[in-house]
């Protein structure tokens, strides 16, 4: 029997709240311990519940604070697979910057090129 899709929204019972919380916390830990296991890989959980004073984590913080580390020292483009977009968007954001200030240079609204920073007045130029 299949089960019935269940929509996202707030559990307004506080008990049941925490409950479906604990039950959904332990299938994420299972799940992460079974790829874990299938792909001889290396996996971490840390999961902040809503009004809990400390996280949970599996496995063990001394098991997962290498996983962290190694993260953390991963490059970006690791890290984060929209980074390409991300740039993408900062270098177009960065040149309509430009052609805009370029624009109220030539119709005289910055005389003197005041109030741009260096890189600005660069940039213009």
């Amino acid at each position: 029997m299949t089960r019935k899709k269940v929509t996202l929204k707030r559990i307004p019972n506080d008990a049941a709240r925490r409950a479906t919380f604990r039950n959904r916390l332990k299938d994420l830990v299972k799940k992460a311990s079974e790829l874990a296991t299938l792909y001889n890989g290396k996996a971490c959980v840390i999961v902040y519940g809503e009004g809990e004073m400390k996280h949970e984590m599996w496995p063990s913080v001394a098991e997962a604070v290498p996983i962290l580390h190694r993260y953390k020292a991963m490059p970006d483009i690791g890290q984060c697979k929209k980074t390409e977009q991300i740039y993408k968007a900062r270098r177009e954001n960065h040149e309509l910057h430009t052609a805009s200030l370029v624009h109220k240079a030539m119709l005289g609204r910055l005389p003197g090129l005041k109030g741009l920073t260096f890189e600005e007045v660069t940039n213009v130029g």
